[in-house]
């Protein structure tokens, strides 16, 4: 069951997604470009993972990381710290959204049969990556096939390079 903070948490994750522009490829790259010679500077002159280096996500890389996902799977509030985590890098940074988070987040609000908070999630989230280039089992092909399911699939969805190209 979903409480009600829970609930507007969704929503505010909802808005989040709905209210920031898509970012394009060659704009993610030049943030990226941006803050790469700090990343750099951390792995080869520290010693720090690439995730350590960029900051944020601190559970990623660690020993325990699987461990950890596998105890905050059904965590939703949770879930949403770090869908929120994930945007601030991709929008400050030019990081990708990583899908699983979300993906998890519409796992939960489709088991606690919360139809339309998950319909406005997943078409707020296919706004964004709709259609990512990714393997049939990667989370955002799941979500892709949500959205479809769900009948959300954005009408302009993102462009993405062809597959194989030069990014940007």
């Amino acid at each position: 069951m979903v409480t009600e903070n829970e609930r507007l948490a969704v929503k505010k994750l909802t808005t989040r997604l709905l209210s920031t522009p898509i970012q394009t490829v060659s704009e993610g790259n030049r943030l990226s470009e941006k803050h790469r010679p700090r990343i750099v500077d951390g792995m080869l002159n520290q010693g720090k993972t690439y995730g350590d280096a960029k900051g944020g996500l601190d559970f990623l890389g660690k020993e325990n990381t699987l461990d950890y996902l596998k105890t905050i799977q059904n965590d939703l509030m949770r879930q949403i710290e770090i869908c929120d985590e994930v945007l601030d890098q991709h929008f400050q940074m030019g990081e990708p959204i990583l899908p699983h988070y979300f993906y998890r987040i519409s796992i939960i609000l489709k088991k606690s049969k919360e139809v339309e908070l998950e319909i406005d999630f997943v078409r707020a989230y296919a706004v964004h990556c709709y259609g990512a280039p990714c393997s049939p089992s990667n989370p955002d092909a799941k979500m892709t096939a949500r959205a479809d399911k769900l009948g959300v699939a954005p009408e302009n969805p993102p462009l993405w390079p062809e597959p194989g190209s030069a990014f940007g």
